[in-house]
C-alpha cells in the first residue's frame, strides 16, 4: 500500500508514530500491543520485532521479558555479572527492586530557592512552571538513598546474590 511508508498512518491508538498500530505509544508499524519500538508485536514494551509477549528486546519470542531470539522460556537474569536463578518477573516484584526504585535522578526546584544562576539559565522553565525539574546524576542519587535507608533495608540489598561489593560501588558509587 502506498501509504503504509507514511508514519502514523491508520492506527486505532494515540501518540503512534508508526502504522497501523492497535495500541498507544508505538514507534514500529504492525504492532497489537502498546509502546512498542519494535515491529510487529502481540505484546506490550517490546523494544524488538515479531514478540508475542511484553518487554521483550529480542526478537520472535513468546515469552517475557526476553532479549533473546525464538524464546518461549523466560530467562534468569545476572545479578553482579552471574547468573541468579532468579526470573525478571521474580526480581521485578522483589523488595529489593522496590528500594532500589526509590533511587531519584530528579527533583523539583521552586523559583524560591533558585540561584541567580538557575534563574538565568532556566529562565523560561521558571517564568512557566514556577520552578524546574534538576537532573541528579545516578550515583548522586543512590548515595542519597543509601543514607535515607533503614538498616533492614541495606540489608536486603546486601543480601542480593552474587552480591559484590567492588561491582556496587563501581556502578553506585557507595563503598561498602
Amino acid at each position: 500500500m502506498i501509504f503504509e511508508s507514511i508514519k502514523g498512518y491508520k492506527n486505532s491508538g494515540y501518540d503512534n508514530t508508526g502504522s497501523l498500530n492497535s495500541g498507544d505509544g508505538n514507534s514500529g508499524d504492525y504492532n497489537q500491543g502498546s509502546y512498542n519500538s519494535g515491529h510487529k508485536n502481540f505484546g506490550d514494551y517490546n523494544s524488538g520485532d515479531f514478540n508475542f509477549g511484553k518487554f521483550n528486546s529480542g526478537d520472535f519470542n513468546s515469552i517475557d521479558y526476553s532479549s533473546g531470539v525464538f524464546c518461549t522460556e523466560e530467562p534468569e537474569v545476572y545479578f553482579f555479572n552471574k547468573p541468579s536463578g532468579i526470573k525478571l518477573s521474580e526480581w521485578r516484584k522483589s523488595q529489593a527492586f522496590l528500594i532500589l526504585s526509590r533511587v531519584r535522578t530528579t527533583k523539583w526546584i521552586p523559583r524560591t530557592n533558585m540561584s541567580l544562576s538557575e534563574r538565568l539559565k532556566y529562565s523560561l522553565e521558571y517564568k512557566k512552571n514556577g520552578g524546574y525539574l534538576k537532573n541528579i546524576p545516578f550515583r548522586e542519587g543512590c548515595l542519597q538513598l543509601w543514607n535515607e535507608l533503614t538498616t533492614d533495608e541495606k540489608v536486603v540489598l546486601l543480601s542480593l546474590p552474587n552480591f559484590d561489593a567492588s561491582v556496587f560501588k563501581e556502578l553506585t558509587g557507595i563503598e561498602i
